[in-house]
């Protein structure tokens, strides 16, 4: 049986916020949206999560609040799945720098085993920045050819 995570995230949602209307408004969706949610997540397990004893106001049982608590944990261990992956992925690409001298593409050369992909981004986003004020300044519009790190 899989689990929908967006009724997973209406369930938290719920726990954290309390009301039906409240999770709908934080979620930025409609009210009875999140109700036939609700009652679907409760089909799929096959188990009631909720107390509606007291009419228009429903709240999380015992079995909802465990609910609750462990899809919140799995919505974080998707979240760091993904992160992971696509972190991983990220390190694995090349990034292309441009620069009107050997200098700063020779030092990223020196530490590009030393530092992540993010980093190496960022030095490259400076040097770019610095080779436009540097060719606006010196009114120069030629760039060296780029060189694949």
């Amino acid at each position: 049986m899989a689990v929908n995570l967006e009724l997973l995230e209406e369930l938290v949602a719920f726990q954290r916020y309390g009301t039906l209307s409240a999770t709908a408004e934080h979620l930025m969706i409609t009210q009875p949206t999140v109700t036939r949610g609700m009652k679907r997540l409760e089909q799929e397990l096959g188990v009631t999560l909720f107390d509606r004893q007291v009419s228009n106001r429903i709240k999380l049982n015992e079995t909802g609040i465990l609910a609750a608590r462990e899809a919140e944990k799995l919505l974080k261990a998707e979240n760091n799945f993904t992160d992971k992956v696509l972190n991983y992925d990220r390190l694995k690409n090349e990034i292309a720098v441009a620069s009107v001298a050997p200098g700063p593409t020779g030092f990223l050369e020196q530490i590009k085993g030393r530092i992540n992909a993010e980093l190496i981004l960022l030095i490259a986003l400076l040097i770019l920045i610095m080779s436009l004020v540097i060719c606006k300044i010196s009114k120069k519009s030629s760039f060296l050819p780029i060189k694949k790190l």
